[in-house]
């Protein structure tokens, strides 16, 4: 029951400031009320759905309005209405992976006609597990995703305790290190840290603080272009000390640390007691176009690029790149947070970087493998073997794993947008690649990814000379690669199985081959432990529901 009674007063409180709204005569006196208080929400993803609780006192009032907005809207709607002396409202109609805010609003007899409302408002966190299956593909199905959920969790558990510290890291700074070599960070790593920070944080563990922390040692080292230009990038490598030790951008932890930034503006918002996520997303997006992409003419590649790249450089006949920075599966979403410019850049990122992947897929079919390197120029000798090496190794095997993550969010509209535009380009190929990639993979270790080579050829032989290493990250990736189609299951299982005993910082011995643990593998098989347990859903595309 709502009573109407234009008479009655209207008594709020904004930004800390008691505000006295009279909605009859002027003169009356105006008595103390007692708003609702301590409004809190916890969030279950499994429904999804939201309860919220608060506190009121007397006088008794008829009943509670629950009201709701989107982050980032300024309208309230109300969701819910509750009778006295009810404290608490369950709200199932909330939408999934997106953060509202609510506040509550009390109606009481002889009291104010359209209520008074809370002086606190609650937000809805997106916490790790989310419990939120990917658009496309499929899910290791060996054990429940509770299962899975508690697996990450541990595993980020050892992982942190390993490879994060602020040690070397300078004031309010974090960074991933390579804790059993030299105690040195890439920016590649500083990338990896940040995207597993913001998929692993909740209410009960540090990874916020520490993704905030990060962000701070990230933008402490960029890479100072020659003529003195900030480039809003991370230089590649850092000492233990802080020194830098390599001043060139290694393009992909830039794309990492772009993404985890748009993941955290969603999760979390910008402003308001948080660091600008989206400012600084900005920031690197921007200078991953200016200062990474081959793309300053109309003959250029639009390849990301893999070197001290200059503005002034042109792209020339040595130029060359890794087959991994063609990171698929961010574009789209790069090109949504930017402005009209930068977002057609995108475009030709995602253009460029499935026509090179197309080259590969059809060069060496049954593999679908990618070399470590290639050259960039448009020409007779694009793809073609440059300074560097041109097997499939650590490097190149993240690949399944981020064309695998383009076709677990999008299907195959990315590739099916650029087949439209280059006939030549397989339509399919966000699917098609990852899932040769898988099913080569388990013919080339006979199923037990425990016996995986450090380097194969693109046509699936190992490596003259080649060793047993890199089987944690090359598993991850393949596991990835495994989810986008159901004929993998058996060995997407298989391959759950062998990640979920892994142990970062400790070896592991099997086939009476013993696994040594190390900053890269571990930290590779970590982020695709998120990725496979379902635990990265694409926030950025989240839609904010409509009012």
């Amino acid at each position: 029951m709502n009573p109407i009674n234009p008479h009655k007063r209207l008594i709020m409180r904004s930004a800390g400031v008691l505000i006295l709204a009279m909605a009859g005569a002027a003169g009356n006196a105006l008595a103390a009320v007692n708003e609702p208080y301590q409004v809190k929400v916890s969030y279950d993803p499994t429904g999804p759905r939201a309860s919220v609780t608060f506190g009121a006192d007397g006088p008794a009032a008829y009943g509670y309005g629950i009201e709701r907005r989107p982050v980032g809207r300024t309208t309230w709607n109300q969701v819910g209405y509750i009778n006295e002396p009810l404290r608490s409202y369950l709200d199932a109609t909330v939408a999934p992976l997106t953060r509202y805010e609510y506040r509550v609003k009390a109606y009481r007899p002889g009291g104010p006609s359209s209520g008074y409302i809370s002086t606190s408002t609650a937000t809805i966190a997106l916490n790790f597990p989310y419990y939120t299956a990917y658009p496309n593909g499929i899910a290791p199905s060996n054990f429940t995703r509770e299962q899975q959920a508690a697996d990450a969790r541990a595993m980020y558990g050892y992982w942190r305790a390993k490879y994060t510290t602020t040690t070397g890291a300078g004031t309010g700074g974090m960074r991933v290190y390579k804790s059993d070599e030299n105690g040195e960070t890439v920016s590649e790593g500083q990338g990896y840290g940040m995207v597993i920070s913001v998929y692993m944080a909740d209410s009960g563990n540090n990874a916020k603080s520490d993704f905030d922390m990060m962000l701070t040692y990230y933008k402490s080292k960029h890479k100072v272009a020659s003529d003195g230009s900030n480039t809003g990038l991370m230089a590649w490598r850092v000492n233990a000390d802080g020194s830098i030790a390599d001043n060139w951008v290694a393009p992909d932890g830039d794309m990492d640390a772009a993404w985890a930034l748009l993941v955290a503006d969603r999760k979390w918002g910008s402003g308001n007691g948080n660091p600008n996520y989206w400012g600084e997303a900005q920031n690197i997006l921007n200078g991953l176009q200016k200062w990474a992409t081959y793309n300053h003419s109309t003959t250029s590649s639009d390849l990301i690029a893999n070197a001290d790249k200059e503005l002034s450089a042109q792209e020339g006949a040595g130029n060359y790149t890794m087959s991994s920075y063609q990171m698929v599966g961010y574009m789209s979403e790069f090109a949504n947070a930017s402005d009209t410019t930068r977002a057609a850049q995108w475009h030709d990122t995602l253009k460029a970087g499935y026509k090179a992947y197309d080259y590969f897929y059809d060069t060496h079919s049954s593999t679908a493998l990618t070399p470590f390197t290639f050259l960039t120029m448009p020409g007779a000798t694009q793809y073609q073997q440059g300074s560097k090496g041109y097997s499939f190794g650590p490097d190149s095997c993240r690949v399944p794993w981020r064309v695998g993550m383009d076709y677990l969010w999008h299907g195959n509209a990315h590739s099916a947008w650029v087949a439209g535009q280059i006939p030549s380009v397989r339509s399919t190929l966000a699917h098609d690649m990852p899932m040769v990639n898988a099913a080569w993979f388990k013919n080339a270790t006979g199923g037990r990814p425990q016996t995986a080579w450090y380097h194969y050829e693109l046509d699936g032989t190992p490596t003259v000379g080649t060793t047993h290493w890199g089987q944690r990250h090359t598993a991850g990736a393949m596991a990835v690669g495994a989810m986008t189609d159901t004929s993998n299951q058996s060995w997407l299982n298989d391959l759950y199985s062998y990640m979920r005993v892994q142990i970062p910082g400790q070896p592991y011995t099997s086939d009476g081959i013993t696994l040594t643990p190390e900053y890269y593998a571990d930290t590779v098989l970590m982020v695709t432990m998120i990725a496979v347990t379902g635990n990265m859903p694409n926030l950025p595309n989240v839609a904010i529901p409509a009012q």
